[in-house]
């Protein structure tokens, strides 16, 4: 009977490996990265068109 109760015990250890879904808030970090890439592409954008349409109308001014 004590081997038993054993054997039992052990098959409760492996209920544990239900912590392995903790990983799935690894997903969150995949929507993160490129979202802050967008805001950071479109900024530098911003100054090269400004500095190229300034430049235009002196050159033709002279």
């Amino acid at each position: 009977n004590e081997e038993e109760i054993t054997t039992k015990g052990a098959s409760a250890q492996s209920g544990t490996s239900g912590t392995s879904g903790t990983s799935g808030t690894s997903g969150t970090s995949g929507p993160s990265g490129p979202s802050g890439t967008s805001p950071s592409s479109r900024s530098n954008t911003l100054p090269r068109s400004n500095t190229s349409s300034g430049a235009s109308p002196p050159a033709d001014a002279s």
